[in-house]
């Protein structure tokens, strides 16, 4: 099932996204080289960056932020939770 699944999901690290107030910020994958096969299957673990400008992290800091994926095969958001979101916003100081 695993297997099936990941083959489904080929270049889903191209399809990450952070919603900050208005601003939709596309993650970044990291160069490794164990995302996305030629053959379309991907790897069960991604590592993503995401790029803020001064003012997208201080409403970070504010607002609600939503995580989401966009891929053709798997679409889900979620807001996160605050405590969730102010761990995270300790790694922008």
């Amino acid at each position: 099932m695993r297997d099936r699944t990941l083959r489904t999901l080929g270049g889903i690290e191209e399809t990450i996204f952070m919603d900050v107030g208005k601003d939709r910020i596309k993650a970044t994958p990291t160069e490794y080289e164990d995302r996305t096969t030629p053959d379309g299957k991907t790897s069960s673990v991604h590592w993503l960056r995401f790029s803020f400008t001064p003012e997208q992290v201080d409403r970070f800091t504010r607002e609600s932020v939503v995580l989401g994926v966009a891929h053709k095969n798997y679409g889900h958001m979620a807001v996160l939770p605050d405590a969730v979101r102010a761990e995270l916003a300790k790694d922008f100081g």
